[in-house]
């Protein structure tokens, strides 16, 4: 079986290409999607899903401040099992898309997430744009630099893919 993702990258005429990708949004593509706006520190990932959110008159969610609400006083063992719970309600916000920003607990080594297949199954129910904190690199999709804890590295797969400007 042949998967594939597709890449845009948003350069200079962002506004006319993020246009196109809401329209594309809104008329063409399915429900459960996986949309990553991918950039490192600084590069204009939350201000590109700010602006997705309004045109599609959405809220976007800091994934980090509700997992650390949710956790903050669950025991450290039981965090894991707790998170995984947590990932099963997030489809129920937001309206037609899930909107995520700062997701970097995900690869927090104590939750024991993997950050991509997480993404994905929340996807499975319903559209998600979220930012993602790193790079591409051909196929692969990838947090932080080997050797850190909170490395990861991922296959792209269905995933459309937008390139935050730099």
């Amino acid at each position: 079986m042949i998967l594939s993702f597709q890449v845009i990258k948003l350069g200079y005429q962002i506004k006319y290409e993020l246009k196109c990708f809401i329209r594309e949004l809104r008329n063409g593509y399915p429900t459960g999607g996986l949309y990553l706006i991918v950039g490192q520190h600084g590069t204009g990932k939350t201000d590109t899903l700010k602006k997705i959110a309004e045109q599609l008159n959405e809220s976007v969610v800091n994934l980090n401040l509700e997992l650390s609400k949710a956790l903050l006083e669950i025991p450290m063992m039981d965090r894991p099992y707790r998170a995984m719970k947590f990932f099963d309600r997030l489809p129920e916000m937001g309206n037609n898309f899930l909107l995520l920003d700062n997701i970097e607990l995900l690869f927090e080594p104590e939750l024991k997430l993997r950050a991509l297949s997480a993404l994905r199954n929340i996807a499975r129910k319903k559209s998600v744009i979220a930012t993602w904190p790193g790079e591409v690199t051909g196929n692969k999709l990838l947090h932080a630099t080997r050797g850190h804890p909170e490395y990861f590295e991922g296959y792209l797969e269905k995933e459309i893919v937008l390139m935050s400007p730099c």
